[in-house]
């Protein structure tokens, strides 16, 4: 259910990117790649030693139903997981601002700005609608 409810978001955003004008304004591939790797990599570094709750955790992203009990750990390591994946987003922003401001690129700075950000909103949809509920889940009552 929860990916159901990312890739309705996903829609909205790119029918609101198509009826603005151009939808290819909204896709950058590079920022997407940068923001999956950095999901990956965080996946790892916080599930070593943990990779059957992880996989748990996964299973309900997919899931329709829940059959097993909140678990505390699953929710911490998801959290950690969305702050991780935001921090590459907001990295690779500034990382792209203070290069496109210094190497002095064809784009202006408001261009430069845009672009660089792309990585941040990604990671800010992948947190918010796939990895946060996952956490909210999890959550004891």
């Amino acid at each position: 259910m929860i990916f159901i409810n990312f890739m309705l978001v996903v829609m909205i955003l790119l029918l609101s990117a198509h009826f603005s004008g151009d939808i290819k304004a909204f896709i950058n591939v590079d920022s997407l790649i940068i923001v999956i790797i950095g999901f990956v990599f965080s996946s790892i570094a916080i599930s070593i030693g943990r990779f059957k709750l992880f996989i748990n955790g996964l299973k309900e992203i997919f899931a329709f139903s829940r059959k097993e009990e909140s678990n505390r750990e699953i929710k911490n390591m998801f959290i950690s997981i969305a702050i991780m994946t935001m921090c590459v987003g907001i990295s690779s922003t500034a990382q792209g601002i203070i290069c496109g401001v210094l190497i002095k690129s064809v784009y202006s700075i408001s261009e430069t700005i845009v672009i660089a950000s792309f990585t941040t909103i990604y990671s800010f949809i992948l947190s918010s609608f796939i990895l946060l509920p996952v956490s909210y889940r999890n959550m004891k009552r």
